[in-house]
């Protein structure tokens, strides 16, 4: 605790000294007046003494630099240079930009935007998803700093609100991704999703009450857009660090169409020689990846976008249990495309949604070979009507996902030596969900908007019927204060690679949530119940969930380079001490964050992030009995899990952009995880007769830094 308020300290002081600067000039957009992040202001006569404005568009030039150089270039990517002397910068307080004058053609259509757009809780962009430290520049990854997260194993598997990362829907321009994650296990844990975040234009967020325009959710949802725009000149950006070495270019092809390529490669080498302790369970991983995001306006009327991905993983892990240790190999290949095309004319927009998805993994431990092929197909048919105050949005959609099993796997959960009785065989299994949907909604006053909406399958879905329904308000109570509330019933299928079983999953929900903003403070009040019940091929007596949360949500702006923020996510599982067969769903009971960021005058950024929750559940064993046969013990468990100590991590992040010449930017980022090396159990691993138990930890201490060069 004191290393951590001399780190404070430290920053406060670091806000002091840079406060002694002789010019303080805000950067902003002539015509709108909104401020303007990462403009570039330099010396004609020396470019690398160049400074950038920060997230709230201000920069410092210090008096020795103003004393030094006569002549000033301001540039920033889509806008007019300007010329300035350093008697002008002295003089200013606001450096105002103009847009650049060139035009491109008239774009009539949009992209299929939510109708359900004001329910949505939070919203990331692109810049926001780089500069979350928790992130490590994954879209789905940032969703884990939203005090909604309830995410307790590091993964990209998120949870929401208390729910299972199975009921967490992930879509992409409008189409379902499964399994959206890299390097994921034989139970689906992954580190990293699959998602380039240098193609992301926006990611929406619903912890709870998933609009029902998205099918085949049950929990909370994460709505990915890609890039629309369309850039005004070629841009290319590399990154090269320890672990990823990437690049991607975009550039616009005529007045209204843009095509992003991009490729990454990473190699575990590097970052492994310098951070031994805390990847020393994986000897090896690697990934190769390439992609392209198109979109291109056909006319007035017609718009088309597509993005395709291209997949490559492999790693080892020094895999332990009771009867083998051994390593565990892991290779994946995966390719998807995601296709959407849009007809406007006034009011009304068609919009057809196709998408397809081929995958397969391999899992080689022991004398055991796994191979899990799959492939997901989607299509949507779409219509959205807007009026006045009025939006209707229906349509139909197709999802089926089929997933096979095939090769040489234990015949016991508890007996993997390679003399161990084994099985083989060929399995697969499929769903398909044909559903149709309905959603309205109504804006009474520029204050008030109701929305209402329904979905029905239209064929028996794991041996069962059933609809979902929603209802949400918005009310904006005042300039500073808006009130969200939803209730509803939502159903998802998937098929769990673990079991290989079709799982249906229905959940009942209703939540409030209170927003409080202004120039300086942000405050959120989220309270919400939700039951949620698990079928297994069409029985659903398996009661599974039924909770209470409520969450707490705060930023403070406590000067221009200065920002802190914290919150706190409290749940209450109202059947008492989760058992066995409850350890699906996320059933700890608090999680508290807290985040520092101070941008100091030289062009850096520095975030210290902390993380507190109460230690996860894990299956207790209380006792083992010898196997004859087999030559090993057979564990016994505890019907009531055993709790891990709480989890403690605090890390932090550094990142400078800084510009070199009008064209070239470089952005150098480090971050430190888990700064004071918190020993946080993940598992247990036992001894052969289960007397004895070692801790596995989460993430150790790791160092990992980089440069991104832009150009």
């Amino acid at each position: 605790m004191k290393v951590f308020i001399s780190l404070v300290v430290s920053l406060l002081f670091c806000v002091r000294a840079q406060g002694q600067a002789a010019c303080k000039l805000i950067l902003k957009d002539r015509a709108t007046g909104e401020t303007l992040f990462g403009v570039n202001i330099y010396p004609i006569d020396d470019l690398r003494s160049g400074l950038s404005s920060d997230l709230n568009g201000e920069v410092l030039i210090g008096q020795s630099l103003l004393d030094e150089f006569e002549n000033w270039k301001v540039t920033y990517i889509g806008y007019d240079q300007l010329d300035l002397t350093s008697e002008d910068l002295k003089g200013s307080s606001e450096v105002l930009l103009s847009s650049s004058s060139t035009k491109l053609a008239d774009v009539v259509i949009q992209a299929d935007r939510m109708a359900a757009e004001e329910f949505t809780i939070q919203k990331m962009d692109q810049l926001e998803v780089y500069q979350n430290p928790t992130a490590k520049a994954d879209p789905v990854l940032a969703v884990n700093s939203m005090p909604a997260s309830t995410t307790t194993d590091e993964s990209a598997n998120i949870s929401l609100r208390g729910s299972s990362p199975l009921e967490t829907g992930i879509i992409l321009n409008n189409v379902p991704i499964y399994n959206a994650v890299k390097f994921s296990n034989l139970n689906g844990i992954g580190t990293f999703s699959i998602f380039n975040t240098a193609t992301v234009d926006q990611v929406n967020v619903f912890p709870g009450n998933p609009p029902l325009e998205f099918g085949n959710v049950s929990s909370g949802l994460i709505a990915i857009e890609t890039l629309n725009r369309v850039p005004e000149a070629h841009s290319t950006s590399t990154i090269l660090s320890l672990a990823s070495f990437g690049v991607t270019h975009t550039r616009a092809i005529g007045n209204s169409a843009a095509v992003s390529l991009f490729s990454n490669y990473q190699p575990s080498g590097i970052i492994k020689a310098l951070n031994p302790a805390a990847l020393d369970e994986i000897p090896f991983f690697r990934s190769f990846d390439v992609g392209v995001n198109l979109h291109a306006q056909l006319g007035k009327r017609w718009k088309v976008k597509s993005f395709t991905y291209y997949l490559e993983e492999d790693y080892e892990f020094a895999f332990r249990s009771p009867s083998y240790s051994g390593p565990f190999v892991q290779a994946t290949q995966r390719m998807f495309t995601v296709n959407n095309f849009y007809y406007q004319t006034g009011g009304h927009l068609f919009s057809l949604n196709t998408g397809l998805n081929f995958n397969e993994t391999n899992f080689e431990f022991s004398r055991f070979d796994i191979s899990q092929p799959g492939r997901d197909q989607f299509a949507s048919i779409n219509y959205h009507f807007s009026k006045n105050d009025w939006e209707l949005k229906g349509g139909l959609s197709l999802d089926h996902q089929s997933f096979d099993f095939e090769g040489v796997f234990p015949r016991y959960d508890y007996a993997y030596a390679d003399f161990h009785p084994a099985d083989s065989g060929n399995f697969d299994t499929a769903l398909k969900i044909p559903e149709l949907y309905l959603y309205c909604k109504r804006s009474f006053t520029n204050k008030l908007v109701l929305g209402v909406g329904y979905r029905k399958n239209l064929g028996a879905v794991v041996g069962r019927d059933y609809h979902s329904l929603q209802t949400n308000v918005f009310y904006k109570i005042n300039d500073k204060t808006e009130l969200i509330a939803g209730v509803g019933q939502y159903n998802r299928h998937t098929i769990d690679r673990r079991s290989f079983s079709q799982l249906g999953f229905q959940s009942k929900q209703a939540s409030l949530d209170l927003h409080w903003s202004d120039n300086k403070w942000t405050r959120q009040f989220s309270i919400y119940y939700k039951t949620s019940d698990l079928s297994l091929t069409g029985d659903m007596n398996m009661p599974r969930q039924q909770l209470i949360g409520i969450e707490l949500f705060g930023t403070a702006k406590l000067n221009s380079r200065l920002q802190a923020q914290a919150s706190l996510a409290l749940l209450t599982n109202l059947d008492g001490r989760p058992t066995l067969n409850q350890l699906q769903g996320t059933t700890v009971n608090y999680f508290l964050r807290g985040e520092i960021s101070q941008t100091l005058g030289v062009g850096w950024t520095i975030n210290m992030i902390a993380l507190i929750r109460e230690g996860s559940y894990f299956p207790s064993v209380e006792d083992s009995e010898f196997d004859d046969q087999l030559g090993v013990y057979v564990p016994l468990f505890d019907e009531i899990p055993d709790q891990f100590s709480a989890y403690q991590n605090i890390s932090l992040s550094a990142s400078k952009l800084q510009p070199v010449s009008e064209k070239l930017a470089i952005v150098y980022f480090l971050s430190l995880n888990n700064v004071f090396d918190q020993k946080n159990e993940r598992d247990l691993i036992y001894n052969e007769d289960y007397s004895e138990a070692e801790a596995v930890y989460f993430s150790r201490r790791l160092v990992y830094f980089g440069v991104s060069l832009n150009f």
